[in-house]
């Protein structure tokens, strides 16, 4: 009703169509408002931790932890968005920057639904999420799980820590898929990317979830140079902080908090 009320005593303002999107996105980024389904990339250093949301809060999941010394700044961001339940959360793996945190967001968010083994295909309403890493042994990285879901129409791979051997074997298992948006897997690093993988799923937009170049060296100039050469835009959470993308009616709207806005063409 504040929402509703607020565009009312703004109806006669010129170009009422922007102040409605800028309104909206405002509310939402403040968790005041939430009508339509958005991710989130939240900034945790070298780690990853991925926010998917359902329209009006029907589903809030969380896609790994980040690592314990990041868990102020996930537990906050959950707050900041009103949430005080997960409907799901998905451990890609067990690595310390991946699940990190899993017994203090068990403990504090009591998830409905925990996913931490390789399944073909789950439902966390509205979201249908398909695992399509086959490999499945001891090493943690190469049997990372690799969702690829659809959220306002924009299909999405997350690759955990994935790599060439996992993307190849996807890659011949499933020959090429729409994505559009790609989290790239093992923070940009060589070992995963390759040029098969980017070649056969052709992301328009890759987020590289990674900390600080010097300490890490992700992402690796190599992936950068893979990129590149494909003319594919990329963002990396160490330089554009929090990365959200709402869906927003039929677009879908970037916002980071450098300051970056875009709406994004798929």
């Amino acid at each position: 009703f504040f929402f509703a009320g607020s565009l009312w005593t703004m109806r006669k303002i010129g170009h009422l169509d922007r102040v409605v999107l800028i309104s909206y996105a405002v509310f939402c980024m403040m968790g005041l408002f939430h009508p339509f389904m958005e991710i989130s990339f939240i900034n945790v250093g070298q780690g990853d931790s991925i926010l998917i949301r359902g329209p009006f809060a029907s589903s809030n999941i969380l896609v790994d932890t980040g690592k314990p010394s990041c868990w102020k700044t996930v537990d906050t961001f959950l707050q900041a968005k009103g949430i005080d339940h997960l409907d799901g959360l998905i451990i890609t793996h067990s690595d310390d920057d991946h699940d990190g945190n899993l017994e203090a967001v068990k403990e504090k968010y009591s998830p409905s639904i925990i996913i931490d083994e390789h399944a073909d295909s789950f439902t966390i309403e509205p979201f249908v999420f398909h695992d399509l890493n086959p490999c499945n042994d001891d090493n943690e990285n190469r049997s990372s799980l690799m969702h690829w879901f659809t959220i306002n129409g924009m299909q999405v791979m997350l690759c955990g820590d994935g790599d060439e051997t996992s993307e190849e074997a996807i890659v011949r298992t499933y020959g090429s898929l729409p994505v559009h948006l790609l989290k790239a897997g093992h923070h940009g690093s060589s070992t995963s990317s390759s040029d098969l993988f980017l070649d056969t799923m052709q992301p328009q937009l890759v987020i590289f979830s990674a900390g600080s170049p010097s300490l890490y060296h992700h992402p690796s100039d190599t992936v950068i140079q893979r990129m590149l050469a494909r003319h594919i835009p990329y963002l990396n959470t160490y330089e554009a902080g929090d990365i959200t993308i709402l869906a927003v009616w039929k677009w879908n709207i970037l916002f980071a908090s450098n300051g970056m806005i875009s709406i994004l063409p798929f």
